[in-house]
C-alpha cells in the first residue's frame, strides 16, 4: 500500500480493496454533510431516518421492522429507541392482543420535529439554489397532501348523519389513505437523500477521479508488465 500525499489517499494493488476504500470516504462524507444540515435540529440521521421510517409503518412500526427497513441489527434498533425515548420522540407501547410484542409509536414531539423539518424547511430548501428537492419530493409530497384530503373526506363520511350504515366502508377508505399519505412522505425523504447522494457524488467525483487516476499509475509502477520486455511485447 503506498499513500498518495497530494489526495491524502492510500492506494493498494488491490483495484477492489481501492473501490472499498473510495465508497467508504464517500458515505462518511455524504453522511458528515447530512449530520450538519441536522444539527440545528439537535438530532441525528438516525434518529430522523427511524422517524420517518415509524411515521410510514404506521401501527406495523416494530423494533424488528424498524431493523429491516433501516438494515441495522435489531439490538442497534433498541438501544436507538431506547435513547429517543428518552428524549420523547418515540414510546414504546405493549400490543393489547400480543403482549409480548412492542411496537414504536411517534409521540407528538416526534411529530412537530418532523413537521418543522418537512414544511416551512421544505418550502425554503424548494425555493432556494440547492437541486433537492425537487420534482420528485415535490410531486410526492403534492401526492401526500392530496391523500391527506381525500382521507378527510372519507373520515367526515364516516360520521356523517344518515350513512350509519356505512361508517365501516369509509373508516376502510379513510385507513387506506393514511397508509398512501405516510408511503408518499417515506418517498419524500427517500428521494431528498437519494438527490443529495447523487449531488454530492458528483461534486465529489473529481476527487475521486483524481484518486482513481493516481491509483492507477501506481498499479502501472509496480506492475510486472511495466518491465522493458514485456513493454515491447506490447508494440
Amino acid at each position: 500500500m503506498e499513500y498518495i500525499e497530494s489526495s491524502k489517499y492510500y492506494s493498494d494493488d488491490d483495484s477492489d480493496q481501492d473501490l472499498w476504500l473510495l465508497l467508504t470516504h464517500t458515505r462518511y462524507a455524504v453522511f458528515r454533510a447530512r449530520e450538519k444540515e441536522l444539527q440545528r435540529y439537535g438530532v441525528s440521521p438516525e434518529q430522523v431516518g427511524l422517524l420517518f421510517v415509524v411515521q410510514a409503518l404506521g401501527p406495523k412500526a416494530t423494533p424488528a421492522a424498524i431493523s429491516r427497513h433501516i438494515i441495522r441489527q435489531p439490538h442497534t434498533v433498541s438501544a436507538l429507541v431506547d435513547r429517543m425515548a428518552k428524549r420523547g420522540l418515540v414510546k414504546k407501547v405493549k400490543d393489547l392482543d400480543r403482549k409480548n410484542l412492542v411496537r414504536v409509536v411517534m409521540t407528538e414531539k416526534g411529530k412537530k420535529l418532523l413537521t418543522d423539518m418537512s414544511l416551512k424547511a421544505f418550502m425554503d430548501e424548494t425555493a432556494s439554489e440547492s437541486p433537492a428537492p425537487g420534482g420528485g419530493s415535490v410531486s410526492s409530497y403534492i401526492g401526500a397532501l392530496g391523500a391527506a384530503l381525500g382521507t378527510m373526506v372519507a373520515n367526515l363520511s364516516a360520521h356523517k348523519r344518515g350513512w350509519d350504515d356505512r361508517w365501516e366502508e369509509f373508516s376502510a377508505w379513510a385507513e387506506k389513505g393514511k397508509d398512501i399519505q405516510n408511503k408518499l412522505l417515506f418517498l419524500v425523504e427517500e428521494d431528498l437523500c437519494s438527490e443529495c447522494v447523487i449531488q454530492r457524488g458528483l461534486r465529489f467525483e473529481q476527487g475521486c477521479a483524481a484518486r482513481l487516476r493516481e491509483a492507477e499509475q501506481v498499479r502501472e509502477r509496480k506492475s510486472p508488465a511495466s518491465q522493458p520486455w514485456q513493454a515491447l511485447g506490447r508494440g
